[in-house]
C-alpha cells in the first residue's frame, strides 16, 4: 500500500465524544453508571419496601445522588472537551496523518508554532496499545489513555485505513466496524 494522508481538524464536539467513549470504557465510568441506577432504584424502592422507616427526605437524596452519579460525566466533559481544544495549540489546528508501512506519522501544522520536534510524532505499528472505531471517530491509542482521534467524517478512503491497521496492529488490539 502507497502511504495515505490525511488533514484532520479535531472540534469540541469530537473531543467531548472521545472523552465519554474512554470514561464509559472504563472502570470509573462503569462504577457510576452502577451506582447512579442503584441510588434511583433505592428512592424508588425504598418506600414501597419500608414505607414507615422512609422519610421524603432519604428519597430525595437517593434519587439527587442518583442524579449526580448519571450527570456528572456528560455535564463535567461537555464543559470541558472546549477548554481543551482552544488551550492546546496542537489539538487547536489541524494535524497532518501519514499512514505508511512503518507506522503513522503525525505532522503539527505550522500555524500551532511549536518548537523544532515537538511538531512531529511518529508511532510505530507495534506500538499501537489500541486501535477503536465507534460511530463517529476512529480512535488510534498510543497508551492507555491517550489517543489520536480521527472522525470518521473527515476521513477519505477509511477502508484502506482499516485495512492496514487489522494487517499491522495485532488481532486482540483491533476493534474496527
Amino acid at each position: 500500500m502507497e502511504e495515505k494522508k490525511l488533514d484532520i481538524s479535531i472540534d469540541a464536539d469530537d473531543m467531548y465524544r472521545f472523552q465519554m467513549y474512554h470514561i464509559y470504557h472504563s472502570g470509573q465510568g462503569i462504577l457510576s453508571i452502577v451506582l447512579g441506577i442503584l441510588s434511583i432504584v433505592v428512592a424508588i424502592a425504598a418506600p414501597i419496601m419500608a414505607p414507615d422507616r422512609i422519610q421524603t427526605l432519604d428519597i430525595v437524596f437517593y434519587a439527587g445522588v442518583g442524579i449526580v452519579f448519571l450527570a456528572y460525566y456528560p455535564v463535567a466533559l461537555k464543559k470541558k472537551a472546549p477548554q481543551l481544544i482552544k488551550n492546546s495549540p496542537t489539538l487547536s489546528h489541524p494535524l497532518h496523518y501519514t499512514f505508511d508501512e512503518k507506522g503513522i506519522t503525525v505532522l503539527a501544522d505550522e500555524e500551532a508554532d511549536l518548537p523544532e520536534g515537538e511538531d512531529k510524532a511518529f508511532l510505530p505499528w507495534e506500538s499501537i496499545y489500541k486501535a477503536v472505531s465507534t460511530k463517529e471517530q476512529l480512535l488510534i491509542y498510543s497508551n492507555k489513555i491517550n489517543a489520536y482521534i480521527l472522525p470518521l467524517a473527515q476521513i477519505e478512503g477509511y477502508d484502506e485505513i482499516k485495512k492496514l491497521i487489522v494487517s499491522k496492529v495485532p488481532s486482540h488490539r483491533v476493534s474496527l466496524k
